[in-house]
């Protein structure tokens, strides 16, 4: 699979699966209290790895299905 993933739309997943992930460590530490226990602060935890995956590897499999490529030319493998 080519890659389809670049520029702000991987810096966008980047930043938000940054604050996902900090979320729940936090929230699975107790340093802070998001009201929804430990459900979801790992259902916080999964959408941060889920957010993540794309941003690192380029390649998102909803953009190959739906036609969407924001990576430049010169980048795609």
């Amino acid at each position: 699979m080519d890659k389809n993933v670049g520029g702000l739309d991987r810096v966008v997943r980047f930043i938000v699966s940054g604050g996902l992930l900090l979320a729940a460590i936090a929230s699975l530490a107790n340093v802070i209290d998001i009201g929804g226990g430990t459900v979801l602060s790992v259902t916080l935890l999964v959408a941060g790895l889920i957010v993540l995956f794309p941003a690192v590897t380029q390649r998102c499999l909803p953009y190959t299905l739906l036609g969407i490529n924001t990576c430049p030319i010169s980048e795609r493998d």
